[in-house]
């Protein structure tokens, strides 16, 4: 037995045993990693943690990648391939497609390093690149945002330079409230007040704390009234149309009135 696997037909069955038994440990790697990885970014999905699930899938690639290398390199070398020069000449290819494709190299660090930050995520409202709305889909290569209007923007990650995330803190939203001159402005404040506070109790759940910071500044036919509330950036837009009709409401229930634009005619008379 020992003579047979000493000869040619021999040595070359146990270099096919020895790679079948290789793919067979690299295959069970990749499906062992790839199950792990699954329930992983099941889990994360389902915490709503949007960031970790694409973070783990692209760890699960970059694992399958490395384990192919590592099973190629252990093949060749049983067949007396020396891997060393083909290293270097994936090396040299790697940077001619590197030198070929930098944008598409930008894009896909930029969009690594805005994950790993966690700069933004699905769902966030944000301006990048140019862009405002909500976040749909981070990529490694783009961004897609989607707008007021619906439509969806897809943004490469290498373009974006500067992100201001509107979701990460709740916003402070300013309303000026027009208020005419004819009108007492102490009192306008006080029956705003009574209104703010109602608002307040209706919408608790969401907690816009309005409030009025006075008396802003005057012009040609009105004064305004500045309110400050705090918002969410899903619901800013609501919680403001909202907060401007409770103050019209009490104004129109105590009778103040809002100012309105006129003209002013002035007739001259000649005497005879």
């Amino acid at each position: 037995m020992t003579e047979f696997f000493q000869s040619p037909v021999g040595i070359v069955l146990m270099k096919i045993i020895y790679v079948l038994l290789i793919l067979a440990v690299s295959g069970i790697a990749i499906k062992l990693f790839k199950r792990m990885t699954k329930n992983a970014v099941a889990k994360s999905k389902a915490e709503g943690n949007m960031r970790a699930g694409t973070i783990l899938t692209i760890f699960n690639s970059t694992i399958k990648y490395v384990i192919y290398f590592i099973a190629f390199a252990a093949i060749m070398s049983t067949f007396g391939v020396n891997i060393a020069p083909i290293i270097a000449s994936a090396g040299v290819v790697g940077v001619a497609v590197a030198f070929g494709a930098q944008s598409l190299v930008k894009d896909v660090i930029t969009g690594i390093f805005i994950m790993l930050e966690d700069s933004y995520s699905v769902g966030d409202y944000v301006k990048a690149g140019g862009v405002s709305g909500f976040v749909t889909e981070v990529g490694l290569r783009s961004t897609k945002i989607r707008d007021w209007t619906n439509e969806v923007h897809i943004v490469p990650n290498g373009n974006i330079a500067v992100i201001t995330n509107y979701s990460k803190e709740n916003l402070n939203c300013f309303i000026d409230i027009p208020l005419a001159y004819a009108e007492n402005a102490n009192i306008a404040i006080g029956i705003m007040q009574s209104a703010l506070d109602k608002f307040n109790a209706d919408y608790a759940e969401q907690a816009p704390d309005a409030k009025i910071l006075g008396l802003n500044s005057f012009e040609n036919n009105r004064m305004l009234i500045k309110v400050c509330l705090t918002a969410d950036a899903d619901a800013q837009a609501g919680l403001e149309r909202a907060c401007r009709l409770y103050c019209k409401n009490a104004f129109d229930e105590a009778g103040i009135m809002m100012p309105a634009s006129y003209t002013m005619i002035s007739e001259q008379r000649v005497l005879d």
